[in-house]
């Protein structure tokens, strides 16, 4: 009976089936926290949203999604929004980018010699060849989309930041036809790692219905 590993037609397919299982094992998303070691979160009670000096002249879709996303974690959390004298400016940044990597794939199992180098059991030396089972292995573009978004919570008054998230993940052709959606989910996502409310210092959890 002939393997099916050794078969030409499995020989074709196997390093994209490869590729279809790395994709999928690196959907989940990566977060990333990090905040100010004299950072006093009582003192925080309201926000506005950090305007950058070279930011065009309109709102865009997307910035549009990410101030409702953010507003309504920020609200959740009891702050307020106070355009004239903010406590903390949110600033944000959120990119979806193409990107091609090179991974290795094994075509399947092989049974050849090869050099191996040290001891092998019963024997003794530096090396030599060998005659068995083995796994071969080949190489494939991996192309995919990542979208990385960071939030930063900056004390408007001393203009640093003291808080930020950091989100990345491999977003799939689907969710990508929702901005809104995409959006929501990864400032949801980072959210869930700020642990404070307003006028607060003391880490709390969520309420799980909080978190939608």
């Amino acid at each position: 009976m002939v393997s099916f590993f050794r078969k030409p037609e499995a020989r074709r397919i196997l390093p994209f089936l490869c590729a279809l299982l790395l994709a999928g094992c690196a959907s989940e998303a990566v977060i990333r926290i990090d905040q100010a070691r004299e950072a006093d979160f009582s003192r925080y009670r309201s926000y506005a949203f950090f305007v950058p000096f070279n930011s065009p002249p309109y709102a865009s879709l997307e910035s549009q999604h990410l101030k409702e996303a953010v507003q309504r974690q920020m609200q959740q959390r009891d702050y307020v929004y106070d355009e004239q004298a903010p406590d903390l400016q949110v600033n944000f940044d959120f990119v979806l980018e193409e990107r091609n990597e090179w991974v290795p794939v094994p075509y399947g199992p092989m049974f050849a010699p090869y050099f191996y180098y040290g001891g092998r059991r019963g024997f003794g030396g530096f090396g030599g060849f060998y005659y068995g089972p083995g796994m071969a292995y080949g190489t494939a573009i991996d192309h995919y989309v990542r979208g990385s978004l960071s939030i930063d919570l900056i004390d408007r008054r001393e203009q640093k930041s003291m808080w930020r998230g950091v989100w990345i993940k491999r977003i799939g052709e689907e969710a990508r036809k929702d901005s809104a959606a995409l959006t929501d989910a990864a400032v949801g996502a980072v959210f869930e790692r700020y642990p404070y409310r307003a006028g607060s210092n003391l880490p709390v959890a969520m309420p799980e219905a909080e978190r939608k």
